[in-house]
């Protein structure tokens, strides 16, 4: 990116500002498709990859490839078994080198989730790496759901009480897992659980 930059500079001192930022433009256009065609990619990988328990689809297509709707099916022998979780996938310009946002839209009662739905995962953060795709993050995320990580919870009190009070941490996930997972409770554009 940064000889990209430098010969954006001196094309500039060159040919004129108007012809660089012509040149960036084709560039931007090239590297949109770049990403466009390895989301067609990753999309025909995620629907031939059926009995995971993981989906994800582009929302509309008024937003293009670059805004997704993930679901993960509740793990088995889990608080949280026969629950769907929704989750809002928004893809950076620069992916995939850049990783993905992922935020829960169903509510959930998870020490490394949020009440904002955003999500404590290393492969999100600083473990991201350009070889991940969509499905590594949808069974991460999932695997996630089987075993938290309450070392570094996003949600302290959650934490302390599944090391503390497992039995009672998990009585707490089911009743959020039955309350806003299950049945035709579905998450609105803002995140929060139509109960209706």
């Amino acid at each position: 990116m940064f000889a990209f930059t430098r010969l954006i500079v001196s094309t500039a001192a060159v040919c004129g500002l108007a012809q660089a930022v012509q040149i960036q433009s084709v560039s931007t256009k090239r590297r949109q498709r770049g990403v466009e065609k390895r989301l067609m990619k990753e999309l025909k990988e995620i629907c031939n990859s059926v009995d995971l328990g993981v989906s994800a689809f582009p929302q509309d297509e008024t937003a293009g490839l670059f805004n997704w709707r993930g679901t993960i099916e509740g793990p088995a022998d889990t608080p949280y078994e026969n629950g769907e979780f929704k989750l809002q996938i928004t893809i950076p310009e620069n992916y995939p080198f850049q990783a993905p946002k992922v935020e829960f839209l169903t509510k959930i009662y998870h020490c490394n989730v949020a009440p904002d739905g955003s999500i404590c995962l290393d492969i999100l953060k600083h473990q991201w790496s350009s070889c991940n795709t969509i499905l590594t993050i949808l069974l991460s995320l999932r695997s996630l759901l089987n075993d938290p990580n309450p070392d570094d919870p996003l949600v302290a009190e959650i934490g302390k009480q599944l090391k503390s009070n497992k039995s009672e941490h998990n009585k707490c996930a089911r009743e959020w897992t039955e309350l806003y997972a299950m049945g035709n409770n579905t998450p609105l554009q803002n995140g929060d659980v139509n109960m209706d």
